[in-house]
């Protein structure tokens, strides 16, 4: 047995808090054995747990007492802490964000006594303007081109190789050796005939502006989203998608053996046009509107644990591939 026990006390028997509000409560002392505490600190800290590695933030850390604790004595050490506004408590598929608070007595000689109550802190029921997100997402370059060509000639390089070599062997290699080099060359030359492709159809398309706009960024508000661009020659366009979408993303272990977790938990479309022609350097603008979920979850952004929303616009041509781009944007707590 310890020569103290500690234990938290919260006064809301729900312990369900809006951001901004104060928890109170004590941290109650029950002493068995003389001993001298240097300290009794309380700390206030949010902590994930789920897929990724864990990630934590301290908001706060308090010394509640210094000094002796004579045996069968018992104490209670009032606190009261401000809360932020985030993050608020979250539990995903991947992802979960929970609140702490930690008590511990630093006691010379002894076991520490520790204690630990969690509590949950919603979202700010009062709502802020949130400000407008505008990114211009020019055609991918010499730095997409040049990565594909290299993947291109890494695999018709050793697709090359592979075929020269069969012909140096017999039976059963021959085949064998034949047959991969053919299916690398392929494949090389599909990533250069892809890349070239794309290429072509970004140049066509030019530069997306992309636009999201809307009064408020928090579950239940509307939110715009615009695409204006200007063709430099003239284009058919099949369609233009803009999807909704917010997922987890969590990183675990690390160096080699690091692994990604990713869950897509909420989307919606809205297609912004149809099948139509676009003239060469006539500009175009398309818009629509989506409402979010009046439950959306607040952004959140830690160490290999994340919580991110995004709208991905997708713009179809007829006979060439389809070129995307993604802008991510808050949702607040």
């Amino acid at each position: 047995m310890s020569k103290s026990e500690l234990k938290i006390s919260i006064d809301k028997p729900d312990r369900i808090y809006r951001g901004g509000e104060t928890v109170t409560g004590a941290v109650e002392v029950y002493v068995n054995e003389r001993c001298e505490c240097k300290a009794l600190i309380l700390k206030c800290e949010w902590r994930t747990h789920g897929k990724g590695n864990i990630a934590r933030g301290e908001v706060t850390s308090v010394n509640l007492f210094s000094g002796t604790w004579e045996p069968g004595a018992s104490f209670a050490y009032e606190f009261s802490i401000q809360l932020p506004a985030g993050p608020a408590t979250y539990h995903g598929t991947y992802l979960n964000v929970d609140w702490y608070l930690k008590a511990q007595a630093d006691v010379p000689w002894a076991i520490d006594p520790k204690s630990e109550a969690d509590f949950v802190l919603i979202p700010i029921s009062a709502r802020v303007p949130a400000k407008r997100v505008s990114e211009i997402k020019k055609p991918s370059g010499a730095c997409g081109m040049g990565c594909m060509l290299v993947m291109s000639l890494i695999f018709g390089g050793v697709g090359v190789g592979l075929l020269v070599a069969s012909l140096q062997q017999s039976g059963c290699a021959t085949l064998m050796m034949a047959g991969f080099g053919a299916l690398f060359a392929a494949a090389g030359v599909w990533i250069l005939v892809s890349s070239i492709r794309k290429t072509i159809a970004e140049k066509r398309l030019g530069p997306l502006h992309l636009e999201l706009s809307g009064d408020r960024a928090r579950g239940g508000d509307p939110l715009t989203a615009t695409v204006r661009f200007t063709p430099s020659a003239d284009i058919a366009l099949s369609r233009v998608m803009a999807t909704l979408q917010a997922f987890e993303r969590c990183v675990s272990g690390s160096g080699t053996n690091t692994t990604t977790h990713r869950h897509t938990f909420f989307t919606r479309d809205v297609q912004l046009c149809g099948p139509r022609g676009a003239a060469a350097g006539a500009g175009v603008e398309l818009r629509g509107e989506f409402v979010l979920p009046a439950d959306a979850p607040p952004s959140f952004n830690a160490s290999d644990n994340e919580l991110t929303w995004s709208v991905k616009f997708v713009v179809s041509m007829e006979g060439l591939p389809d070129v995307s781009r993604d802008v991510t944007f808050t949702v607040a707590s």
